[in-house]
């Protein structure tokens, strides 16, 4: 059986209901019956209501059965120095603004920390695994945290002085858990909830301005009725949402190819991705990391099925391609596209190439077979090659599209399933690469921040003459200075790209780090003078020798995209911000660029055992 929970909190006299009435006459009939749904509107949406409306939920074995939780209200970010880590900053909690908020008394805030949330979602989770949240307020992204990981102690006495405090001084929001899953631990819920979310974790969710109803759930009740997963739903959703709100970010975490409120999923193939019209240009949400290559050849289709199948709009080739996105050219004037579509992929390009230098048949017969499986191309000569596999003396020897070594191997000692792994990343860094080492001339935003990287002491950041070389257990620090005296919040995510080629997020947690105006990077070990170092260790792979290696620093004056949560964040980040053009804002003036992405190549030494390390 269906359950429902639909929650609107007029707080503050937000039109709120308008939008509850919209989400429940689409559900009922499709979805469920009357009896199924639990309204909490007026002044039913307080606090002790919305709490035991999660918990009534939480309370059910629901099995495959859909369950929906419904917000529309305000969201706000509560900040306190309590979880500070340094003096005079403070942290920024995310909570709902239930109705009754200005009746806080008592050592309790009338409202729902995101903390209080998660919580009840988690336990609505563990006996339901068709759930879907949908929350249309701002900073709606940071709201759900349901894998992070938590002390439940820790977290219940930080909410009790949270409630005590804000009881004195009723304002606003942020999680209060360390950010991500911890390693040792798989994910366990965020992979089967949905969250669909009307704005980004540091963002705003606006009313239409003429009708002030809820733009969003309006919008989103209209994709529904015309797009089969929620990833098609919410690419439609943002479009329409930013034609009258460009700043506003709804995004959809979890399973986003599910059917709506199902298990189902519509999977057209690994080759099958979205399609938007950014400004004048077409763009493929897709880039070098997903293998896409300028010898490939799409269609695009504005209704695809689950076959990859659907009304064909045209056929496009990529134009630039940048790590995670390709700028299309299309024989059609970008008005007469649909504004969102889907591309099936026909590849025309090649696979990336691989030559193994080896004279044994039988080791050449195994290598092929691992090249083959991590979907490369074995040739004889090619100038353009993602690996190079060198048999010396008994010693394999992995060379990347670069000419340097990134893997060594004893044949007798030999572990595929590592080999395996280079080879598939050797295949993505060869597009990375010829990204990172082209054109980057374009300057930041330099006039918004000021930020230094090198090598770090206790006393701060040593500038040191000519390329930076560092030894393993060295330290290479950051330091980022907000210098607008708007004070924006700025965001920023910091990666390392290993000698093995792998890419290594720095900053700790999923997603970006953010740092108030004028604040400092908020990340690593804390050093003197706001820095933050990264302390270096070697590639296991790896003999001793000197190594090139980069430090990515990537900053945004806006919540990175949270498509960050399904694929990996440094992946996310290695945008084209250097060549963005600015889009107007909604009040009309220029928006900053979405990304700045500065790159500090460095020289790692790894010493031998005869060397002081």
């Amino acid at each position: 059986m269906t359950r429902v929970l639909l929650i609107g909190s007029a707080y503050g006299g937000l039109a709120v209901e308008p939008s509850v009435d919209s989400m429940h006459s689409w559900l009922l009939g499709r979805l469920c019956g009357e009896d199924e749904i639990d309204r909490l509107v007026g002044a039913r949406a307080n606090r002790a209501e919305v709490l035991a409306g999660l918990r009534r939920l939480a309370d059910e074995d629901h099995g495959d059965a859909p369950v929906i939780v419904y917000y529309a209200g305000h969201g706000h970010l509560y900040r306190s120095e309590l979880g500070a880590s340094e003096p005079g900053s403070h942290v920024a909690y995310p909570l709902l603004v239930t109705i009754d908020l200005d009746r806080s008394t008592g050592g309790t805030l009338r409202s729902v920390f995101a903390s209080e949330l998660s919580r009840e979602l988690r336990r609505i989770a563990r006996r339901a695994r068709n759930l879907t949240v949908i929350l249309d307020c701002c900073h709606a992204s940071g709201m759900v945290r349901l894998d992070d990981d938590i002390d439940e102690d820790v977290a219940r006495n930080c909410e009790q002085a949270l409630h005590r405090e804000a009881c004195a001084r009723v304002v606003e929001k942020r999680p209060l858990a360390v950010r991500g899953p911890r390693p040792d631990k798989p994910p366990t819920f965020a992979d089967h909830v949905v969250v669909v979310a009307a704005s980004s974790a540091g963002g705003r969710a606006y009313p239409h301005p003429a009708t002030g109803r809820m733009l969003f759930t309006d919008v989103l009740l209209a994709a529904l009725e015309s797009h089969t997963t929620w990833d098609a739903v919410l690419a439609a959703t943002r479009a329409a949402v930013q034609e009258v709100w460009p700043i506003q970010q709804p995004a959809v975490f979890g399973p986003r190819f599910r059917r709506p409120f199902s298990l189902s999923e519509d999977l057209a193939g690994q080759d099958m991705y979205r399609v938007e019209r950014v400004g004048g240009d077409v763009v493929l949400m897709a880039g070098a990391l997903h293998g896409i290559d300028r010898g490939d050849r799409f269609e695009l289709l504005s209704r695809p099925g689950a076959a990859g199948n659907g009304p064909l709009v045209a056929v496009a080739r990529p134009a630039t391609i940048d790590p995670d996105r390709t700028r299309l050219r299309v024989p059609l004037a970008v008005e007469a596209l649909p504004r969102v579509c889907h591309a099936h992929r026909r590849r025309g390009g090649r696979l990336p190439a691989v030559i193994i230098d080896c004279d044994a048949p039988s080791v050449r017969r195994r290598l092929t077979e691992l090249v083959t499986a991590a979907e490369l191309r074995l040739v004889d000569h090619a100038p353009d090659l993602a690996a190079r596999l060198e048999v010396l003396e008994r010693t394999l020897h992995v060379r990347d599209c670069l000419g340097d070594l990134v893997h060594l191997a004893a044949l007798d000692r030999l572990c595929e399933d590592r080999l395996s792994r280079c080879l598939r990343r050797l295949g993505t860094w060869q597009g990375v690469a010829r990204w990172l080492l082209g054109d980057l001339s374009s300057q930041p935003l330099r006039r918004c921040y000021e930020l230094r990287w090198g090598t770090a002491t206790g006393s701060g950041i040593v500038s040191v003459p000519g390329p930076i070389r560092a030894r393993p257990g060295a330290l290479l620090g950051v330091s980022l200075h907000n210098l607008d005296r708007g004070a924006p919040e700025l965001y920023a995510h910091t990666f390392r790209i290993r000698a093995d080629r792998e890419i290594e997020a720095w900053s700790s947690g999923i997603g970006a780090q953010c740092f108030a105006a004028r604040q400092c990077v908020t990340v690593a070990d804390q050093l003197a003078d706001g820095t933050r170092a990264y302390r270096i260790c070697a590639p296991p792979a790896l003999p001793p020798g000197s190594y090139r290696e980069w430090t990515l620093v990537c900053v945004a004056g806006e919540a990175f995209d949270p498509d960050a949560m399904v694929t990996p964040p440094a992946f996310r980040t290695l945008s084209s911000g250097l060549r963005r053009t600015p889009k107007p804002s909604a009040r009309g003036e220029p928006r900053p660029r979405a990304f700045d992405v500065l790159v500090f190549p460095y020289t790692l030494d790894i010493p031998g055992a005869d060397e002081d390390a």
